[in-house]
């Protein structure tokens, strides 16, 4: 096999990233939502992660990080939230005198402020998401495009709210977070505790 044609994952992994950039500004309005960048390269990020290619944007009230996975043999791409202390490069960190998680998925944030409770969270998405993931069935988008759709759903739903949920200045409004995902990760909150 000519080595220039061998498959190259860390190679794909980067063109996936340069793609992911144009298409986030496609579907998320940033501006609107006073979302600058503050990073965009390569980390490497503890267990399971590993190398990543990242890009974060941050307002005044909290950070979005999209990652790209650059060390497994097909580029995986996520999206998280996190308060103004998440740092870039790691998933969790001590809060508190505590490891916790700071990096969050959008979902339980939705469903929360959805008002789905903790115990019916498993089995309910909220509908914004559900419309997203029966047309994702029926179009079969790339998946980088799915997360921005996700994303942009998401923030079209609850708005301010959302952010709102993650600025460190809401203590209620984070504590009340804090009980849901107590409640949502039942025994495993311990290792998934938020901050």
């Amino acid at each position: 096999m000519n080595s220039n044609h061998a498959y190259n994952p860390k190679a794909q992994a980067r063109q996936a990233f340069l793609e992911l950039k144009p298409l986030l500004e496609r579907f998320l309005d940033f501006e609107r939502w006073g979302f600058q960048p503050v990073f965009s390269g390569e980390i490497l990020i503890p267990a399971p992660f590993g190398t990543c290619h990242a890009l974060m944007y941050q307002s005044k009230y909290c950070k979005v990080r999209f990652l790209v996975r650059a060390d497994i043999s097909t580029p995986d791409t996520y999206s998280a939230y996190g308060r103004l202390h998440a740092p870039v490069d790691r998933n969790s960190m001590l809060w508190d005198g505590e490891e916790c998680y700071c990096w969050h998925h959008g979902l339980p944030a939705a469903q929360f402020l959805e008002g789905i409770s903790p115990h019916d969270a498993h089995e309910i998405v909220p509908p914004c998401i559900k419309r997203l993931s029966d047309q994702y069935q029926l179009d079969k988008w790339p998946w980088e495009e799915y997360l921005a759709r996700y994303a942009a759903a998401i923030w079209g739903q609850y708005g301010q709210r959302f952010f709102d949920l993650y600025d460190v200045r809401q203590t209620t409004l984070w504590n009340s977070y804090l009980a849901y995902c107590q409640e949502y990760y039942g025994e495993t909150f311990r290792f998934n505790k938020p901050c």
